[in-house]
């Protein structure tokens, strides 16, 4: 082949890699994300029956939709939720030990679409997180006492987070910004 035809081919491939958008879709694969590793997927990530074990990072920006098995093994994984439009949230029952919120507005929806589990983190930096209160008023964020909560300015949670692991007889502080107690 020649040099001429190699270099439009290649060419011609990465003007189509910035054209297209790009989703994954997993219908019983195993897709592991080695520590270090970092997949980013300019539309959905649909997980319907396989596996994925996720021990670097997965960037999304469209739905994170998760009905088989997400796991890690090193409990460092992290989910970044970004872009822009509306999205939806379902962790299929799995923890995710470190979830980012930053789409490109707040005014920009992360829904939840069934109770979702943070593990150690949850950066809440741009968007609007909603648990969905009025329509599945079951729904909740949970996270163990010592997980982290940064949010940015103005930024509110909708609906119900349970925060789990308290000690009997020890200080709790509510009403930090952002943790308003009803």
């Amino acid at each position: 082949m020649s040099q001429k035809k190699i270099t439009g081919i290649a060419i011609a491939l990465i003007l189509f890699s910035f054209s297209a958008g790009a989703q994954l879709y997993n219908s019983g694969a195993t897709i592991k994300i080695q520590n270090g590793a970092y997949i980013y997927s300019q539309g959905d990530v649909t997980n319907n029956a396989g596996t994925i074990t996720n021990d670097g990072k997965l960037e999304v920006q469209g739905n994170f939709i998760n009905s088989g098995t997400y796991n890690s093994t090193t409990l460092e994984d992290s989910v970044i939720m970004s872009g822009t439009g509306n999205v939806t949230l379902r962790a299929g029952g799995a923890t995710i030990n470190y979830l980012m919120l930053n789409k490109s507005s707040n005014s920009n929806e992360i829904k939840l679409t069934q109770s979702a589990n943070v593990g150690k983190v949850l950066d809440y930096l741009v968007g609007k997180l909603t648990t969905d209160p009025i329509n599945n008023p079951a729904y909740f964020l949970s996270a163990p006492n010592t997980a982290v909560f940064n949010f940015g300015a103005t930024n509110e949670i909708i609906g119900t987070v349970k925060r789990t692991g308290w000690v009997s007889n020890t200080s709790v502080v509510f009403n930090q910004p952002n943790m308003q107690v009803n």
